[in-house]
C-alpha cells in the first residue's frame, strides 16, 4: 500500500512541476497587471493632482511675495500637508486650519487623491478587497509557496526513486 502511493508520487512529481510553473506564470501576469494599475492611479490621478491640480487651486491664496511649502508628506501620505505662506513668512492658508475657507475645488482634489490611496492601499478584509497592493502583496506571498513547494517536489523525486 506505502509502495503504490510512494510510486504514484514520483509518478506525478513532472507533472506537479509543471502545473506549479503553469500557475506561477499566471501569477505573475496578474501581478504585473496589478502594478500597471496602480500605477496608472500614482501617475494618471494622484501625482496630477498633487502637481498640478493643487497647486492651480492654491496659487489664488499665495499673496505677492508668498509662497508655498509642500510638507515631507505631500504626495507621499497626504495632499494636505501644505502651507501657504505671504511674503515675510506668516502662514496666511492652511488645510483645515489658518486661513482654511471650505474651498469646495480643494475639498474636490483632496477627496479624489485620498480615493486613489485608498484604492491603492487599502487592506484586505470585511470592508472591502480592492486595495491593489494588498493584491499584490497576497499574489508574492502565492508565488513564494508555490516556488518552495516546486522545489520540495523535485527533491522528492530522487529520494522516492529508491522506494516506490
Amino acid at each position: 500500500m506505502a509502495d503504490a502511493k510512494l510510486r504514484e508520487m514520483y509518478d506525478t512529481v513532472d507533472d506537479q512541476v509543471a502545473s506549479i510553473d503553469d500557475n506561477t506564470s499566471q501569477l505573475d501576469i496578474q501581478i504585473i497587471e496589478l502594478n500597471k494599475k496602480i500605477d496608472a492611479i500614482r501617475i494618471g490621478l494622484m501625482d496630477v493632482i498633487a502637481n498640478v491640480d493643487m497647486t492651480n487651486a492654491l496659487d489664488v491664496y499665495i499673496p505677492t511675495g508668498g509662497y508655498i511649502i509642500f510638507g515631507i508628506n505631500y504626495n507621499i501620505l497626504n495632499v494636505t500637508d501644505w502651507i501657504v505662506y505671504d511674503s515675510t513668512g506668516i502662514p496666511v492658508y492652511e488645510w483645515y486650519s489658518i486661513g482654511w475657507d471650505n474651498n469646495p475645488t480643494i475639498i474636490d482634489l483632496e477627496s479624489k487623491w485620498q480615493f486613489g490611496l485608498d484604492n491603492i492601499n487599502h487592506p484586505i478584509g470585511i470592508t472591502g478587497t480592492y486595495g491593489l497592493q494588498p493584491m499584490v502583496d497576497q499574489l508574492e506571498n502565492a508565488k513564494g509557496l508555490l516556488v518552495a513547494n516546486r522545489e520540495k517536489l523535485l527533491s522528492s523525486k530522487s529520494v522516492f526513486e529508491d522506494y516506490k
